[in-house]
């Protein structure tokens, strides 16, 4: 079965999403607006006559950045645990993107065969809260202009944990 879906463009592997027991792709909520940034990781200095000597160290370091216009509390609760140890989630966790480079999926074996998963892990997440819809009761209804970054860590899963997802079977749980 594929990951990918016309309306996600990012997907977040979680064991501890469900049941213990569950393995599950998270599908994102589709972001309002989504930047795919690429950086290249280099060692550089100067020589004594002031000319940069410079090693390429990696290339390709992938930055996501997803926006949301709005969340429901709900929505942003699921993400935000994602990342959170303490209530069953991962500071880094596998992530299955869409690559702005190459133009595919990334971390979706369906689609891309030579794809693997790569490491992921988040930095700053932003709701700004001057806007906040509010319940009758004070409880917020939602969050406008939520955002939140992801970071490659430079680390891919690869076969070895698409060998683990064919041999125990993964499932899909979409935040809507």
């Amino acid at each position: 079965m594929a990951i990918s879906s016309p309306r996600h463009l990012v997907y977040i592997y979680s064991e501890t999403f469900g049941d213990v027991s569950d393995n599950y792709w998270v599908e994102l909520p589709t972001p309002s607006d989504y930047s795919g940034i690429s950086t290249t990781l280099v060692d550089s200095g100067r020589n004594n006559d002031g000319q940069v000597i410079a090693q390429v160290l990696r290339s390709d370091i992938a930055k996501i950045e997803l926006k949301w216009n709005f969340l429901t509390t709900e929505q942003y609760s699921a993400i935000a645990k994602l990342f959170e140890q303490n209530l069953g989630g991962s500071f880094i966790v596998p992530v299955s993107f869409f690559n702005v480079i190459t133009g595919l999926f990334e971390g979706d074996v369906s689609i891309a065969p030579n794809s693997s998963v790569r490491l992921f892990y988040p930095n700053d997440r932003k709701v700004e809260f001057a806007r906040m819809v509010l319940n009758n009761d004070g409880t917020p209804q939602g969050y406008q202009n939520v955002s939140l970054h992801l970071i490659d860590t430079g680390l891919k899963y690869g076969e070895q944990l698409w060998f683990r997802f064919q041999m125990i079977g993964y499932k899909r749980k979409v935040i809507l």
